[in-house]
């Protein structure tokens, strides 16, 4: 399975897609040119470009749904007693955790995943630190092992355990794990390809054996049963051989990207995926199967040291990645509000950090992506602004004077841009989902101001750190956060302070409707900076 037989060429749905986001813009020029003129609705074209690109991104996937189906069984799958493959687990640590919570759900994966050539590896770095080594440190190793002899190596004699040494990152200005998560999956996976050890490390427990696929899977998240050796028979397929050009597999799979929940009961009803189904290739979020092979042809020296935050996306676009949706990962339930903070604020900076990819600029570290890539890159980074662009349709519906009922229909508009799958359900609505929906929407819309304002402060961070080449790769693990960095916690603020201000200034001219929608959006701020900053 190579590609699906019904998927259209990427140029002609790239086409398709400029077409949806014209008919959303058109729709918006309209709708706001009955505001007051047509300079008017020009405005709220350009703010709304954001807008229009997830409206088009949404009916381009819903359109792939339609077409796609779950794969079928692999033609001729090669017999499980040739697979050799590696289940990495890269792990940061957690003082604040028992050691034995980081192996509870790996030995349910051991159970879920019997095979006598499947080895579970856990690659553990300590947490920064001001210093390189320290007693507490030895403490904290001595009681890893010792939780990891008990858990995993009862269940899976051939289970290891690596422990990386810290290393100075001038950047972060800190002893860090060497480039993260990426790190821990580069060092592995060069050794698993030649046989030698390619970091420096304070505890190995266990011998790695060679493997042709690895599958990376977070921590706290669980593999479907039987989902290891079938993502290694995807990979090593015939039909799906990654053929290596120019840094980039152009043709067949050198990852697979399996289906995501954190809803047990989804893992019975496998979703296809659309953009598979429209594009042919699909998107890695970070835990999935590698092709061994294709990735040291691909990524071992093709991005830049202490630059990248978010990797997933390159590992993907230069492997090329399959959306197998028949396999799905539970992932581990979501953090509370300081974690979804930290974690949207990161993800925002990584989006940002992967500009010089987006642009297509190379350089002897770094390669050029295929277009396809790079416009999804771009898609990513304007998405940042969907919050933000929402925010100003409103503000230009509400301080425009106008007819109630015009003003009500341009509120609308404005409100439903934001989350243009709810236009996709009232055009076709499923039993039991419309009010659901639109619930959700209204909740997320309600976010839009402060969702704008965080999304701004991640932006200049990532751009500040990218000028001065410092702290780029800032990372908390989101389900423990301790403590909201301050630029979160002024963000918040600000968007608390500006909507105080519209709320004032509208029932200052007489505009309750207009006072009542920016003291809404105050409401929602200061809930938001509460829940991040309470215990």
């Amino acid at each position: 399975m190579s590609r699906p037989s019904h998927s259209p060429a990427p140029a002609r749905v790239l086409w398709q897609f400029a077409i949806f986001a014209a008919i959303f813009e058109l729709a918006v020029f309209v709708t706001f040119a009955l505001l007051e003129s047509a300079g008017i609705a020009l405005v709220a074209v350009v703010v709304s470009i954001p807008l229009a690109m997830r409206f088009a991104d949404t009916l381009d996937v819903r359109l792939g749904q339609l077409l796609a189906s779950t794969p079928d069984d692999l033609e001729a799958p090669l017999p499980r007693s040739e697979l050799r493959a590696c289940v990495a687990y890269p792990l940061i640590d957690r003082p604040d955790s028992a050691p034995a919570d980081f192996f509870t759900s790996i030995v349910d994966n051991i159970k879920s995943n019997p095979h006598p050539l499947v080895q579970h590896v856990v690659v553990f770095d300590l947490v920064d630190s001001n210093t390189e080594l320290d007693q507490a440190d030895i403490d904290r190793l001595v009681a890893i092992e010792a939780a990891f002899e008990s858990h995993c190596r009862t269940e899976d004699p051939n289970a290891a355990l690596l422990v990386r040494a810290r290393k100075w990152s001038v950047g972060e200005g800190r002893w860090i794990g060497p480039e993260r998560k990426r790190g821990k999956l580069d060092q592995l996976i060069a050794e698993l390809a030649d046989g030698r050890s390619h970091g420096e490390y304070l505890l190995r427990s266990g011998t790695i054996e060679p493997a042709a696929v690895i599958v990376t899977v977070d921590d706290g998240a669980r593999l479907h049963p039987g989902a290891v050796a079938e993502m290694a028979d995807f990979l090593l397929h015939p039909s799906n051989k990654p053929v290596v050009v120019d840094g980039v597999v152009e043709a067949g799979f050198g990852a697979v990207q399996p289906g995501m929940t954190q809803n047990a009961r989804q893992l019975a009803k496998p979703k296809a995926d659309g953009r598979f189904a429209r594009y042919g290739v699909g998107t890695f979020v970070g835990q999935g199967a590698f092709n061994v092979d294709a990735y040291v042809q691909t990524l071992r020296h093709s991005i830049p040291s202490a630059s990248v935050l978010s990797h997933d996306k390159l590992e993907g676009y230069h492997l090329r990645a399959a959306r197998y949706p028949r396999v799905l990962i539970l992932d581990a339930p979501s953090p509370g509000p300081r974690g979804v903070a930290v974690r949207n604020e990161r993800w925002v900076r990584g989006d940002i950090q992967l500009l010089p990819w987006a642009v297509g600029s190379t350089s002897r570290s770094r390669t050029r992506l295929p277009p396809l890539f790079r416009w999804w890159l771009w898609k990513d980074i304007i998405k940042t602004f969907e919050p933000l662009s929402s925010v100003l349709l409103m503000v230009i519906v509400v301080t425009t004077p106008t007819a109630f009922a015009v003003q009500v229909a341009a509120a609308a508009v404005a409100m439903i841009s934001y989350r243009s799958e709810v236009l996709l359900l009232l055009l076709r609505p499923r039993s039991g989902g419309i009010r659901s929906t639109i619930a959700s929407a209204a909740v997320k819309w309600s976010e839009a101001l402060l969702r704008a304002a965080e999304n701004i402060g991640a932006l200049v961070t990532a751009t500040v750190r990218m000028a001065t080449k410092r702290r780029l790769l800032e990372w908390r693990p989101s389900v423990v956060t301790a403590r909201v960095p301050i630029r979160i916690l002024f963000a918040q603020a600000f968007a608390l302070v500006a909507a105080v201000t519209l709320s004032v200034a509208e029932f200052g001219r007489g505009n309750v409707v207009g006072g009542i929608a920016f003291a809404w959006w105050a409401c929602v701020a200061l809930a938001g900076g509460i829940r991040t900053t309470s215990r």
